[in-house]
This record gives structure tokens, sequence and C-alpha cells, in this order.
């Protein structure tokens, strides 16, 4: 009996090994359990509040949303250095938590590959649109009600669509999406915004032409109108 009980966990041993050498990896869970928000395999320190700030803990699972993608600016000059490129490309998220909330720690993968961390302390209250750049160190006008968030690295979206998703501390899901091909000087917008199981679609015009409304409302009125979210600290 022992032989044979030798034999079975050698072979699961192998199988293992086997999987591990083809690039098979273990899909990623939204929380500690399907469906259930809250980083997977967090440790107590990971959910601990920001220092200095004990009531901002760190965001979970289904508290954040990847509200709009703008993967080919072409034209558009977002971050107002005069030019149009890859430093433009930028994303918005919506933070639809109960309480502040911060995103330090934060990663993002594109099409399955880290593409970086989103850095920075700072607490959010619920409500927050948080606009993410291309560039590093790219400036942006934040308005009422938004925050602008850099990334580790630059975004390097993809014009023909990719998955996209936000990984917690503790390496769980915070929200995953998948963009589609994207239309050029044009974003993809959650539609109805806000909402997490919604499809990104082409942005319509807004009031003054526009074809995107990142750290506004989706028909270009100001953050605090749309959310009714109060204006970060």
């Amino acid at each position: 009996m022992q032989y044979f009980l030798r034999i079975w966990m050698l072979s699961l041993a192998l199988a293992a090994v086997s999987l591990s050498g083809c690039g098979v990896e273990p899909p990623l869970r939204w929380g500690v359990g399907a469906g259930q928000p809250g980083p997977a395999d967090a440790d107590p320190a990971q959910l601990a509040p920001t220092p200095g700030q004990p009531g901002c803990l760190p965001v979970l699972g289904g508290e954040l949303v990847i509200n709009e993608v703008l993967a080919r600016p072409a034209g558009l000059d977002i971050d107002g250095d005069g030019l149009s490129n890859q430093r433009d490309e930028a994303l918005e998220l919506r933070l639809i938590a109960d309480g502040p909330r911060h995103l330090d720690g934060v990663a993002l993968r594109v099409a399955g590959q880290q593409r970086g961390y989103l850095g920075g302390a700072a607490c959010h209250p619920p409500g927050t649109l948080l606009v993410v750049l291309g560039s590093t160190a790219g400036g942006w006008p934040p308005q009422p009600g938004t925050a602008q968030l850099h990334l580790s690295a630059q975004l390097a979206l993809r014009d023909e669509g990719a998955v996209l998703a936000l990984l917690g501390r503790g390496g769980g899901l915070l929200d995953q999406v998948t963009y589609p091909a994207a239309p050029a000087g044009r974003s993809l917008v959650r539609t109805p915004e806000g909402n997490r199981w919604a499809p990104l679609l082409p942005h319509p015009n807004t009031a003054t032409g526009a074809g995107h409304s990142l750290g506004l409302c989706s028909d270009g009125s100001a953050a605090l109108g749309c959310w009714g979210g109060p204006s970060p600290t």
C-alpha cells in the first residue's frame, strides 16, 4: 500500500513541474474567495491602515473600477506638453469604496504582463476619479473630485485591444476588463459609466465635442456632479 502511495505522490509532483515548465499560471482571483472582495493571500500587515492615516485602508476587490481607457490619443494632448504621443495615453479609475482608501502598491497588468505599480499613499475619499497618464511624470490639471496617479512605467497600451487588470497589495484582483480595438482620438468608457460589469464602448462626444471625459462625467460635466463624492483632501 505504501509503495502505491509513494508512486501516486511522485506522479503529482511530476505533473506540477510539467505545468510550471509550460508557463501555466494560476487564474486571477477575486479576493479571498471566488467573487468575494478583498486581497487574496494578504497578511494582516497588508490590510493595516496607512501610517499617519488611521482611517485609510488599502483598496479592496470590488472597490475600484477601470472606467475609461484612452489607448490611441491621435492628436490629443492630455498631459499638456504641446505634443500628442504615447505619453498621452490614459486610464480613469473610479473609487467606489464606502470609505477612504489608498492605492499604494496596486499593480497594473496589460495583456497578462506586469506593466507597473501605482505610486503614492495618498488617501482618497469615495467617489474620487483617479487619472493615470501614459507618462511616469506627466502633468494633468486635477479637477474637484479627481486626482492624478503616476505609474512606475509607461502605460504602453495596445491599439488592438487587451485585457487590463488591477491587482491589490496582497495579489487579489481589484478589477479586470477587456477593451476592444481603440478608436483614434477617442476613449472607451464603461457604459453605463462607473458600472464594473459594463463593457467599454467608444466614448460619445461631449457638449464641447471632445471624444473623452478623463476626470469628468461622461457628458463632460464636473466629476462631483455625477459621482456626488467629496473633493480629495
